[in-house]
C-alpha cells in the first residue's frame, strides 16, 4: 500500500505487512514519517493512494495517541481507571 497527500510525493509506498488476529503490532517513528496517515488507511479513514488493505472481518485495530494521555487519570492504575469509567 502507498499513500500521497493530493499533489504531493509519496509519503509511504510498496507498505507490505500481514497480521493475524493474534498480533499486537506498535507503529513508532520520528515526527512527521507518516505513521497516523498508515494508520487512518488501515482504519479506512482514508483511501489508499496506491495498492489496497485487506483486513480480517474480526481484527480489531485501536489506537492510542499521545493526545489520549490528557484523558487518563495517571494517579490510578490502569485497570482502576478502566473500572471508574465502566463501573458494571
Amino acid at each position: 500500500v502507498g499513500f500521497a497527500y493530493d499533489g504531493r510525493t509519496m509519503l509511504f509506498e510498496r507498505v507490505t505487512a500481514a497480521l493475524d488476529t493474534s498480533s499486537r503490532v506498535a507503529i513508532v517513528g520520528a515526527n512527521g514519517v507518516g505513521k497516523s496517515t498508515l494508520l487512518k488507511v488501515l482504519l479506512g479513514d482514508v483511501e489508499p493512494t496506491a495498492g489496497m488493505v485487506r483486513r480480517h472481518a474480526h481484527a480489531r485495530i485501536s489506537r492510542f495517541t499521545q493526545h489520549h494521555m490528557d484523558q487518563l487519570d495517571l494517579r490510578l492504575a490502569p485497570l482502576a481507571w478502566f473500572r471508574e469509567l465502566y463501573p458494571t
